[in-house]
């Protein structure tokens, strides 16, 4: 009699082990901000008139190790010869994305009229990117010179 009940308060503690670890598992926060890799820009003219349109082919993978991605924000910077900040001249957010993965691959157009001043102008592309639990990730570009002629 006493070894079954040894035995039963054995199974049954054995039981509750098992219970807790797995809900604990779901209640463990995902803190990890999701990556953004390969990043390629490329142009189709580095040298373009004043006013032109500047034509850019844009990819990057973006991923997440333990939760669905949620959202990503592109933005194109520009920086003119006479300026010293950036000031954002295209903007893209793709929202409810819901997968682990995503690979994004588009041509975009940058309006020609933020091309108003001959010279060096810097372009770059910031992407930040957020899961379903907040997690947050900013990546930057390399900086690329467009010249803008007269």
């Amino acid at each position: 009699m006493k070894l079954k009940y040894i035995i039963m308060l054995s199974f049954i503690f054995l039981i509750m082990i098992t219970m807790v670890s797995c809900i604990r598992e779901n209640y463990i926060p995902d803190r990890t901000p999701p990556l953004i890799s390969n990043i390629a820009i490329s142009y189709l003219n580095t040298i373009i008139n004043t006013g032109q349109n500047l034509n850019m082919d844009i990819t990057y993978d973006a991923s997440d190790l333990r939760s669905q991605i949620n959202s990503i924000d592109m933005v194109v910077q520009l920086k003119k010869p006479s300026t010293i900040t950036y000031v954002d001249v295209y903007n893209n957010s793709i929202n409810n994305i819901d997968k682990q993965n995503y690979n994004y691959d588009s041509d975009i157009v940058v309006n020609g009229f933020h091309f108003d001043e001959p010279g060096d102008n810097l372009v770059r592309l910031q992407i930040t990117i957020d899961d379903e639990h907040k997690n947050e990730y900013t990546k930057t570009s390399n900086e690329s010179i467009i010249v803008v002629t007269e």
